[in-house]
């Protein structure tokens, strides 16, 4: 059971069904571990496998698609890497402004810093801060926080 109440969604991608670097063991055990390490619990996967990233948009691809088109069921996605997201900043931008809208976490195991986190579920910007005071508990700002851990 997850420690903090977070229910996360694991993403799987692969552009060719065989490559064995990335899959099948690999990439679901990365995102059980980082979803240890927030204190989320899995509700779901989904798994679009012979799709490329280069070629689709997180929002085209069949599986993951529809998980973003439904966001309520969870509080966070998680990949092993980023490259199996996404291939182009146009497609980060795209994500992670979804990922604001919807108050989600974007979650990736592993990276060359480690694990990267970019949460969007609350601002801490002083707006917020004094909103908290204030009983509003609203972000008054368009920005956004990248969190880094190793």
């Amino acid at each position: 059971m997850a420690v903090h109440g977070i229910k996360a969604l694991s993403a799987i991608r692969l552009s060719v069904k065989t490559d064995e670097t990335t899959f099948p063991g690999r990439q679901p055990t990365a995102n059980e571990e980082s979803a240890r390490g927030i204190g989320a619990e899995i509700i779901g996967e989904a798994e679009d496998l012979d799709v490329s990233a280069s070629k689709t948009t997180p929002f085209e691809r069949p599986q993951l698609g529809a998980w973003l088109a439904e966001p309520a069921s969870y509080d966070a996605i998680l990949w092993w890497r980023l490259d199996r997201a996404l291939r182009s900043m146009a497609d980060m931008h795209a994500l992670a402004k979804w990922a604001r809208d919807h108050r989600k976490m974007l979650v990736f195991a592993e990276g060359p810093g480690g694990r990267l986190v970019l949460d969007f579920r609350r601002c801490l910007c002083a707006g917020a801060v004094r909103g908290l005071h204030t009983g509003t508990n609203r972000c008054p700002c368009p920005r956004w926080w990248l969190h880094t851990r190793a």
